[in-house]
Order: C-alpha cells, then structure tokens, then sequence
C-alpha cells in the first residue's frame, strides 16, 4: 500500500493521462477561436446537469502555452493539499540525503572543517581554523604555547603554509639565559633564537627569563643587526620568514616603539621619542656625540681625522691631502714608497710638485743618484740624502718631478749611501 505522500505525488499525472485518452474529440489548435471557448464557459455556467470530463478541447490556453498540462478541480485539489516543501513532486529521483546541513556551533566555538571546536583551546585550530601548533606546543587562550630554551628558534613554522603568517605563539624562557644567535632587529629571521630575541628588542632579561609572545610575519629582504639590551644581533640579506616579538608590556624604564621596547632617555634610535635616531649616543633623551667626536651640520664627525672638518667643522683640506691629527697634509707614506706612481710621459707630470708624509724611525730604502734620483728611488731615504729630514723625526718631503737622465751617480751622504745607475726614464729632485 503506498503512503499517502507517495499516493499523491502519482495522483497528478495519473489523472492527466487518463482525460486525455477518454477525451471524445481530438486536441485543437492553441489558436482556437476565442468565442467558441467563452460560448461553453456559458453553456456550462447555465446548464444545472452532471457535466462529462472537461473537454481537452476547451483547455485554457496560458496553460498550453506555458508548457503545464491543465487538471481537473478534483486532481488539482490534491496536488494543493501537497507539502509545498516536497520537491519530488512530479520526479522518480528522491531528495539528496547526503547534502550537509548548515548547522550553527555552540557559543565559544567555531565550524572549522564541519566540526565545532574551540579555538582557544584547540592545538590544530589554535586562534583560527586550520592554525595548527607546531610539535611540543599547546593552545592557550587562542595561541601556541611551551617550554623554550635558550637554543629554540622559530623554525618549526613555515612561512609558506596557510595560517601561519599573523600567528602567535608563546615560549616560556627559562632564566640564567646563555645568548643565542640573532639577526635583525625588531623584526627577526625565524632561525634566531626566539628568547635572545626577546632580550634584544627589551621583553625580558637573561637572568629573570619570562614569557614572551611571538607573531609570524613574511620574509625580508634584509635584516639590519643592532646592539641592544646588552645583545648584539648581526645583520643578514633576503630570509624567507621572520618574527617579532610582540609581548603586550614593556619591563620599565622602557616603552614600545613598534615591535621593540627602548628607553627613550638613552636609546640611540629612539631617543626622546620613538623613531628619532641619533648620529651618535642618547643621554637624557637628548642626542650627542661620543667621546672625540663633533656634531657637525647634525653628524658627528672626528675632526681629528675627518678631511672635511679636519680640526674643526667646515675646515676641509685640499685635494690630495689627508687629515692626521687635526691638520691637513700629504697622505702618510712608509720609507719604501717611491714616484713610480708619476709617469713623466704623461703631459704635465715633469715640474709637477708632490708632497709625502714619511713617519718618524724610518728605514733606509734603495736611492739612485745624487740630487736628481730615479723615480722608482725611496722618496724619504732620497730626502734624508739630500738632507731635508731624519730617520728619526721623518717629516714631510716635496719632490718635484724632472726628465729620464743618461746616467746617475750615486754617493754617500747624511748616512744614506746612493747607488749609480746608466739611463732611467723619469726623475725627480727634492728641493
């Protein structure tokens, strides 16, 4: 015996097809005349007689043109009475059982994968869905949490798996922290140790240790190494995945500047307020210089040493020299340095003047001639020959430079001995 729904969804068609073949006259054109259709509304509108089963004949003509085979009042009041919800009406093909349903998660949790879960707790939907922890770490309160030691890095997280940028996970570190190794600042490739990095960018100290909050971010193109909080961090190019330590407070005195904490009273880079550097060191949250040094036009210079403010700023010295001591002069040389480096052949070399520095407790290097030296001759050793300075003291020497010789003659003078040669190409003399 069919169920009633099961009855009704046959009843329909049935009767349909079973009017059209007890149908005495044959179907007519859709087009039939529109007088003839409203003279057998009348007739049967009038007539108080048991009418035989409707005519096909005089089917309603939106209903052929829609494509809907019209029904009887009886059928149609089954069809009526259906469950409008039923969409196997008309089909052999039951509904599809398997469709999941859309289901809401209790409060405090969420759909990840078809399940609900808690994702404060959860270690493979840890904050998000699908944010998995890495092996030996847990949920808590929606971030990946453990035991580190003072070696743990943040390797365990790939950059270039979903999820994994914008996470944060939680280390404990342990304290009498022995230093790891770090590069960058602020923001830290994910194979430096994550605890020597919290030290560097000011979350803990090395001796008290503590628990810190790491958040993933994507690879640099470089990484710039700072000294800070008694770390020093290197430096390093393109890296594919970083962190930052990203703890809510800072120990005091510090404040956070972006991703590190920085005493703003003597921090370098952020002295007085956050991102304002110094060209040298930071007291009171004003910047200065170190100790030697000058602020010249806002960057601290050695005017000891430093040719474009050699004894004072904006005091430069000339082209060629050097800055020794706050004063300018020739470039130092060694008691082996010769002329070699002027080629007489060269249009405006001979009659040129050249001035070298040579440093006291000198040693006799090799002279040729006398008065007039080849240029591959030492140039201090032909000066102390000729008399213009000592091993002992040194001093600056001018030679200027003079035409190739047929021959030299050397000699012995102010303790230098000079050997003779036959024809050199370029000279010089010492005045």
């Amino acid at each position: 015996m069919l169920s009633d729904r099961r009855a009704l969804r046959f009843a329909a068609p049935l009767a349909a097809a079973l009017l059209v073949r007890c149908s005495p006259e044959p179907l007519v054109r859709r087009d039939a005349a529109p007088d003839q259709r409203a003279t057998d509304a009348t007739s049967a509108d009038s007539a108080d007689v048991t009418l035989p089963p409707a005519d096909v004949s005089t089917i309603d003509a939106r209903a052929m043109d829609s494509g809907v085979d019209a029904q009887p009042a009886d059928v149609q009041e089954l069809v009526d009475r259906l469950d409008p919800r039923d969409s196997t009406i008309g089909s052999e093909i039951p509904p599809d059982a398997s469709a999941p349903m859309d289901v809401g998660c209790p409060s405090g949790t969420a759909s990840c994968g078809g399940s609900c879960v808690d994702t404060r707790t959860d270690s493979a939907h840890c904050g998000a869905c699908d944010r998995a922890c890495a092996a030996g770490l847990v949920c808590v309160d929606g971030a990946c949490s453990g035991d580190a030691t003072w070696s743990t890095n943040a390797t365990a997280n790939d950059c270039s798996l979903p999820g994994v940028i914008g996470s944060r996970i939680t280390y404990r570190c342990p304290p009498s922290g022995a230093a790891g190794n770090v590069w960058g600042t602020g923001v830290y490739t994910h194979d430096s140790s994550v605890c020597t990095a919290a030290v560097h960018a000011g979350r803990i100290t090395a001796a008290a240790g503590g628990t810190i909050t790491v958040e993933m971010r994507a690879g640099q193109d470089s990484y710039v190494g700072s000294m800070r909080s008694g770390v020093s961090s290197s430096s390093y190019g393109v890296w594919r995945c970083s962190f930052a330590v990203v703890a809510p407070t800072c120990a005091a005195p510090a404040t956070s500047c972006g991703d590190v904490c920085a005493d703003v009273a003597t921090d370098a880079l952020h002295c007085g307020r956050c991102g304002a550097p110094c060209a040298g060191s930071c007291s009171m949250g004003v910047c200065g210089c170190p100790s030697g040094q000058r602020s010249c036009s806002g960057t601290c210079v050695d005017v000891a040493s430093n040719a474009a403010h050699c004894g004072d700023c904006g005091r430069a010295c000339a082209m060629g020299q050097t800055c020794v001591a706050g004063v300018c002069g020739p470039p130092p040389s060694t008691w082996s340095t010769n002329a070699l480096a002027f080629d007489c052949s060269a249009p405006g070399i001979i009659g040129s003047s050249h001035t070298f520095r040579c440093p006291p407790m000198g040693t006799a290097g090799s002279v040729w001639g006398t008065d007039v030296y080849t240029h591959d001759s030492s140039v201090c050793t032909a000066a102390v020959h000729r008399g213009r300075i000592t091993f002992a003291s040194g001093g600056d020497v001018t030679i200027t430079m003079a035409p190739g010789a047929s021959s030299y003659t050397g000699s012995t003078r102010n303790g230098v001995t000079s050997s003779s040669y036959g024809t050199w190409s370029c000279s010089y003399t010492v005045p």
